[in-house]
């Protein structure tokens, strides 16, 4: 019975597997050692091939089962193409050759996203499993921002307050450090690193425990943190992070580290970007200064290329899977440059002499929201134009929020929602300290 089970099991992951037999286990429990061949016949009933349903909701599943032999047991569940489960496997004791049962499966994660997803039914007689497939499509419960996470700027001196405002306004401490160097989120954690002393810690969210991931082994002074960069990146979700020994490391979700690269001998990465198969950072040498834009292959971190690079990085975007928009600096000015990671062909896009470039959001598909010491500008790729959107106000820190369409920008103490298309800001926050990261925390 075993191996019938890993056949049917074999398109899926280990941990797949092995939440598929801990669900189970009253399946391997009244296992026969008769001659019985014959697999139960499963049929699912309803709901039928396609059905919508809309996250939260409970889908009612109606399946028969048949068999030769007194079928034992009937375990359902909701999976994606990958055989990850989207809801907990219910398993339903039978006790009968033939029966017609009826199950509740909760779809209530805000966590499901829109697909096509497969409905399973799985029977067994204790010696042979049966199976039915299902089809059916399911959409996302509506993306709701949660909460703002705001974070002091890097590198002052603690002790140094994150001020979270939930979905209604309200402030409070979510934490107090001593000191804070990069800052990233995914939807269950706030990451945030020290600059001389602290570790790498993930913060839960909304309940602040907190477990270190990366020691600091100590710097010289404030001015030479030791984490260099770090972000959660969009196409994967991995959280990335840039030590200055030249290291950079990938982690799961779960805390787990999954990557490690080096960067060339002697430099340290300032950002990271996953451009297709490859992760693509940008690095600078800590004697020399030169700087250099670097890809490794995704899977083991391995160098592939290496291409000099004049521009300090504010912000990297992957255009597509071969090259990368790089929004930075240089010689005292902002430039955005479209760079081929595999090639090393540069296109100059824009330059801002005198006008540096602080902070930087994506709004759109090639479009993107600039903070310059002058004021906010929009970019857009496609057409390679710049539009002015607030003039005199310099913003350090920039986060795109779908919702409703707006940019929130942080200029000194001051949080504002501001239009994409026109720079009018339909809400304004005075905070008490100044603004220094914006981290948005959604339901998904």
């Amino acid at each position: 019975m075993k191996a019938l089970v890993r056949g049917y099991l074999s398109a899926m992951g280990n941990e797949q597997c092995a939440l598929w037999l801990a669900c189970a286990v009253f399946i391997h429990a009244g296992c026969r050692k008769d001659k019985d061949t014959s697999a139960p016949v499963v049929q699912i009933l309803s709901p039928s091939e396609g059905f919508n349903v809309f996250v939260p909701d409970t889908i009612t599943v109606r399946v028969a089962v048949e068999d030769d032999h007194i079928v034992e047991g009937l375990t359902l569940l909701i999976a994606d193409d990958d055989g990850v489960p989207i809801t907990t496997p219910v398993a339903v004791p039978i006790g009968a050759r033939s029966a017609t049962v009826d199950v509740d499966l909760p779809l209530i994660s805000e966590r499901i996203v829109d697909g096509n997803y497969v409905l399973t039914a799985l029977a067994t007689d204790g010696a042979n499993n049966g199976r039915a497939l299902q089809w059916i499509t399911v959409h996302a419960a509506p993306l709701r921002l949660r909460s703002i996470y705001v974070a002091p700027p890097a590198g002052l001196a603690g002790p140094l307050t994150i001020t979270r405002i939930d979905s209604v306004g309200q402030r409070s401490t979510f934490i107090v450090l001593n000191e804070i160097g990069g800052t990233a989120i995914d939807p269950d954690h706030l990451f945030l690193t020290g600059t001389q002393y602290d570790p790498l810690v993930r913060f839960a969210i909304p309940s602040g425990t907190n477990s270190a991931l990366l020691a600091n082994p100590g710097t010289a002074s404030p001015s030479t943190p030791y984490f260099t960069s770090l972000s959660v990146d969009p196409t994967d979700g991995r959280l990335y992070c840039a030590t200055r020994d030249g290291f950079v490391r990938g982690f799961h979700p779960s805390g787990g580290q999954s990557f490690t690269a080096n960067s060339p001998s002697g430099s340290f990465c300032e950002a990271a970007v996953v451009v297709g198969d490859e992760l693509v950072t940008t690095t600078i040498n800590t004697v020399t200064q030169e700087r250099r834009l670097v890809s490794h292959t995704y899977n083991s971190g391995a160098l592939l290329a290496q291409f000099p690079s004049d521009v300090q990085v504010t912000k990297l975007f992957a255009i597509d899977d071969q090259h990368v928009l790089i929004l930075g600096n240089r010689d005292g000015g902002g430039v955005i440059e479209l760079v081929n990671t595999q090639q090393g062909g540069v296109f100059e896009m824009r330059t801002f002499p005198g006008d540096p470039m602080l902070s930087a959001a994506q709004v759109g598909p090639g479009t993107y929201v600039v903070g310059m010491t002058s004021g906010l500008v929009r970019f857009n790729y496609q057409s390679n134009s710049v539009t002015t959107l607030i003039g005199g106000t310099a913003f350090s820190a920039l986060a795109y929020e779908p919702i409703s369409g707006g940019v929130w920008g942080g200029a000194g103490t001051e949080l504002r929602l501001i239009d994409p298309q026109n720079g009018t800001a339909s809400e304004q926050i005075v905070l008490s300290n100044a603004v220094g990261a914006i981290l948005l925390h959604y339901n998904r």
